[in-house]
């Protein structure tokens, strides 16, 4: 057995018995640290885990809030979008061509080359399908369609579409002047309950994105060539030809009437639009930009109109109040947390400028991760986090103030770290997997987890259960792998992450008794902040000696010995029986806090600080946000 030891970016190896160095100095990301990415190919191997700033463990822990909870097999579909509705059901959508069986119902696509049809798919939260419908065209559906779902499973629906689009249920059939866009709502049970059109005389138009209001009512966002007409109000774009002004629209949930709508205008060329709204009915767009110049009153830059980030705010009544362009990166999605922030998840290889905020993150070889939080009020950064050797595919915030993205990574520069985490490895290889990051309302990594190395598996969504405290990430698999909760063939997949098995939903109470487990999981308990528990408890040796490293130790729990902190690691690795690890904690600074800092609060620059307690070796970082504070976590090798 071997094992690595995480402490605030700082990698630890030799028998998990090395003196702690300072962490790396940051670039000016808000606490990430950058690395330089290479690629590689794929191999199918066992493997998983996670990592956590906050759970010290039992010994039936597995490995932090965030874990791989299971993986479900999915029929031969092209997978767009994942929604939660509020009683744990999980909706999917996409295309696919062909006969496809969800559970027992068949869907028959069409038969001509090129041409799909659309789905939606319905699974309760054990991945036992519910219903799936199919809907399609003689011409086809032309962009992937994107999801919301309401708290009632009330399901919406948006993309693009040519010719005749019929969704049953008794509404009229859509028609298509050229290629229009489209937004259906679909009760629980699976019955269309209407379907409307957007567009104008010539097109193309099309929906992308879909957030739901805090009364029920949905909000769009997509792209328009020329105008577009909302709600008897036209906006006009550019005439030149490849430009396609973002636009976004609040629709009612009774019969998808335009509540509100807004569009850019200007000429501008942007790919995909992302659009979320906020528990005040407040609503955030965030667009790719490949060309052209402002929109929204935000000129781009002289010279720049390629790899860029529009960002925008509006009013509850759908009026402007923000917009900013942001140069170096590109949107992948867009998130509101419950406190109203605004989170962007961008790819990078350069680093990103925004505004008078400067830089964020730095030169990469290839691609990087951006997560970017930003004031609801006028689109002020917040804080970042440039996390190296990634690409990430999209985000959801978790209803307790933290934001859940996914991508994948190149398995073979890995350990990379997430701030003061990693993306953890089990057995090492090659390939590209995929990972999940939770981090909170500073941009401090609270959990990453993935499905395991060796695979090239691409997520292509993510959604949350706010009440299981379950993440689902759909994904493609290209190998054969077997993971740590059962095997899958190359397709499509869901893989679930979820709060730690052992978590015995204590909440506050846990700290008391120097449990816990449970502070920091995902879960409906996750708002409250995890108490560090005082080392050295009855049970510790009398003496170091009888602590020594690779001793056998009873049950988790750290013993302070003047500078030394010996504890028991967390879990049984790979069938060895549980073991001492002692590491020196270095002599204290004096301006240190007597016991560990809350997390976030003032601190003095640059300061580190390690304290031994009864989960192990605790670290209080510095950082711009604050201190940010986690357990040095051991991980099987």
């Amino acid at each position: 057995m071997s094992c690595i030891a995480l402490l605030a970016g700082t990698l630890l190896d030799p028998g998990c018995n090395s003196v702690p160095s300072p962490p790396p100095a940051s670039s000016g990301d808000g606490g990430g640290l950058d690395a330089t990415p290479s690629s590689g190919g794929s191999s199918a191997s066992a493997g998983g885990g996670s990592s956590s700033g906050s759970n010290p463990g039992k010994p039936c822990d597995s490995g932090g809030p965030l874990a791989l909870k299971a993986v479900w097999s999915l029929p031969d579909v092209k997978l767009s979008g994942v929604a939660v509705d509020g009683h744990g059901d999980v909706y999917m959508t996409g295309t696919f061509t062909g006969s496809v069986v969800f559970g027992t119902t068949t869907l028959t696509g069409p038969t001509t080359a090129g041409n799909e049809n659309m789905f939606l798919a319905k699974y309760d939260a054990a991945g036992h399908a519910i219903f799936a419908q199919g809907y399609g065209t003689a011409k086809g559906i032309y962009t992937p369609p994107a999801i919301g779902v309401d708290s009632a499973g009330d399901a919406f629906l948006g993309g693009a579409f040519a010719g005749t689009l019929a969704w049953g249920g008794g509404t009229t059939p859509l028609m298509a002047v050229d290629l229009d866009a489209f937004a259906v709502k679909i009760s629980p049970s699976g019955q269309t309950l209407w379907a409307e059109r957007f567009g104008y005389d010539a097109g193309p138009y099309g929906v992308l994105s879909i957030a739901v209001g805090p009364d029920g009512d949905p909000v769009v966002g997509g792209t328009a060539a020329g105008p577009i007409t909302l709600g008897g109000k036209t906006w006009q774009g550019s005439a030149a030809v490849g430009a396609s002004q973002p636009f976004l629209a609040k629709l009612s949930t009774a019969d998808g009437s335009v509540l509100w709508s807004n569009a850019s205008g200007g000429d501008i060329d942007v790919g995909n639009v992302y659009v979320a709204v906020d528990s005040t009915g407040r609503a955030f767009l965030a667009a790719r930009v490949d060309s052209g110049g402002g929109a929204w009153g935000v000129e781009a830059a002289a010279g720049v109109g390629y790899f860029a980030t529009l960002r925008a705010g509006f009013a509850a009544d759908g009026s402007i109040r923000w917009g900013q362009m942001d140069y170096g990166g590109l949107a992948e999605s867009a998130a509101v947390d419950q406190a109203g922030r605004f989170s962007v998840v961008e790819t990078t290889f350069t680093g990103v400028t925004v505004g008078a905020s400067g830089a964020f993150g730095g030169a990469d070889a290839g691609n990087s991760s951006l997560a970017l939080l930003f004031s609801p009020t006028d689109g002020s950064v917040l804080s970042a986090l440039n996390v190296g050797d990634t690409s990430p595919w999209s985000s959801v915030a978790d209803g307790h103030g933290n934001t859940l993205l996914t991508g994948t990574f190149w398995q073979e520069r890995s350990p990379i770290p997430v701030g003061g985490l990693f993306i953890p490895v089990v057995n090492g290889g090659a390939g590209q997997p995929l990972f999940v990051a939770a981090l909170d309302g500073a941009s401090n990594a609270v959990a990453v987890a993935t499905m395991g190395p060796g695979n090239d598996a691409q997520p292509l969504g993510i959604a949350m259960d706010r009440a299981g405290g379950n993440v689902y990430v759909p994904g493609q698999l290209t190998t054969a792998f077997t993971s740590t909760v059962g095997p899958l063939q190359p397709g499509t997949f869901m893989a679930v992450f979820g709060p730690d098995p052992c978590d015995d939903g204590a909440g506050p109470a846990g700290a008391a008794t120097g449990d816990a487990s449970n502070h920091g999981d995902l879960g409906p308990d996750a708002a409250s902040p995890y108490v560090p528990a005082d080392a050295s408890p009855a049970a510790c040796p009398a003496t170091q000696a009888a602590a020594t490293n690779g001793a056998a130790c009873p049950v988790p729990m750290g013993c302070s010995f003047g500078t030394t902190c010996c504890f028991c690691t967390p879990t049984a690795c790979n069938g060895q029986a549980t073991t001492w690890t002692c590491d020196p904690l270095g002599t204290p600074d004096a301006r240190c806090p007597a016991t560990p800092p809350a997390p976030q609060s003032t601190c003095p620059s640059g300061l580190q600080c390690n304290y031994c307690l009864s989960g192990g070796r605790f670290y209080a970082q510095c950082t711009a946000a604050g201190w940010a504070t986690g357990y040095a976590q051991l991980l099987c090798q």
